[in-house]
């Protein structure tokens, strides 16, 4: 997004991505990354990840709605094969697939039961409109000037390495352990960010989702492995291919994919409600974030004013304690100095303490807080 809107060169987007790809290997290498996550509450996690899902939704929910010139469904597959009609029944086909219960232990690939349907409808609706001249690999290392180097790390760089740390290392080994336990290989995020950080490195030179039925890492391996092929026999082309590419097809995958995602971000397990001690703050600070991710439309600007409002609520908090806990008392003086109608108090002091209850001193005494 920052390449397009500040209209970043080929060589500065490559920069960017080296600029950040060192950063996040160093970090990884220096186990730097499970400091971060130590420090970075999991409400904020899972916050940026209900503003992707709501976004990505949004992305889905806008292409399946295929529209006219004048801004009306189309409808007619027959007029315009790419419709709301054809968007409707890949719903239903992906749907099905989607809760099929074969004999078999593994689901039908259905994402790539659907793409190939839509790669089949490009072929036969949009055959003519693609130069069969230009099929075949391309490939050419980019040159990077130290101008590219300049606008390439203030631009882009800068803006995307904590996007790139939350969403590509936090958030996805968060989701890991979620999915899969917390033993799971792909929880770790200094593992995960040796790994991003030395694949992009070399990638940068040369310029699946869990729903939809990957499990483990040979998912990752055929996904490499087909866009890899992809690439080498269409080259250039696949450029004119995905411009055409339906999305009626395309729509319903994406809010599928942003519904899954988004009830993992919902789920309260894991140290959610440990981070300020309070199931509903947390939930709070999780919906802020979700809702600061959508209306500023940066991940970014998400979790900066997601960060801010828990440092604010913590500062809020601590000080709090701090008063309230100035004299420490024992649990029978409490229970005795807090019970109500014979029923002593069995909440602890510092949750006593929070409803403004009277708390008794190290000497007995009772005071107001």
């Amino acid at each position: 997004a920052a390449a397009i809107a500040q209209g970043l060169t080929l060589g500065a987007v490559a920069a960017a991505g080296i600029f950040v790809s060192a950063v996040v290997l160093g970090l990884g290498l220096l186990n730097l990354t499970t400091l971060l996550e130590y420090i970075i509450p999991m409400s904020i996690v899972r916050g940026i990840q209900l503003g992707l899902a709501v976004s990505l939704f949004k992305k889905g929910y806008t292409s399946l709605l295929v529209r006219d010139v004048d801004g009306s469904l189309v409808w007619n597959p027959f007029e315009q094969v790419d419709s709301f009609t054809l968007a409707l029944l890949i719903s239903v086909l992906l749907l099905i697939l989607l809760n099929l219960s074969p004999p078999l232990r593994l689901p039908p690939p259905a994402a790539l039961i659907v793409f190939l349907l839509g790669l089949i409808i490009v072929i036969a609706c949009h055959w003519s409109e693609i130069p069969v001249d230009e099929f075949g690999p391309s490939v050419s290392l980019v040159t990077i000037t130290a101008q590219d180097w300049l606008d390439g790390i203030l631009n882009g760089g800068l803006p995307q390495l904590p996007l790139t740390l939350l969403n590509s290392v936090i958030s996805v080994c968060a989701l890991a352990r979620e999915l899969f336990g917390d033993d799971c290989r792909g929880g770790s995020t200094k593992h995960m960010a040796v790994s991003v950080g030395a694949m992009n490195l070399l990638g940068c030179w040369f310029g699946a989702q869990y729903r939809f039925g990957a499990r483990t890492g040979t998912s990752v391996v055929m996904l490499g492995l087909l866009k890899l092929i992809i690439g080498l026999i269409f080259g250039p082309q696949l450029l004119h291919i995905l411009h055409v590419y339906p999305g009626a097809v395309l729509g319903p995958m994406l809010c599928i994919a942003a519904a899954e995602l988004g009830v993992q971000a919902l789920k309260t397990t894991g140290n959610l409600s440990l981070e300020m001690q309070d199931p509903s703050l947390a939930s709070w600070l999780l919906f802020m974030t979700a809702a600061a991710c959508v209306a500023s439309g940066s991940t970014g600007w998400g979790f900066a004013i997601g960060y801010g409002l828990w440092t604010i609520v913590a500062g809020v908090r601590w000080l709090a304690h701090r008063c309230c806990g100035a004299g420490q008392v024992q649990r029978e003086d409490l229970e005795e100095a807090l019970s109500t109608n014979g029923q002593p108090c069995v909440e602890s002091p510092r949750s006593c303490c929070d409803h403004g209850a009277d708390v008794v001193n190290s000497s007995s005494r009772v005071v107001r807080v």
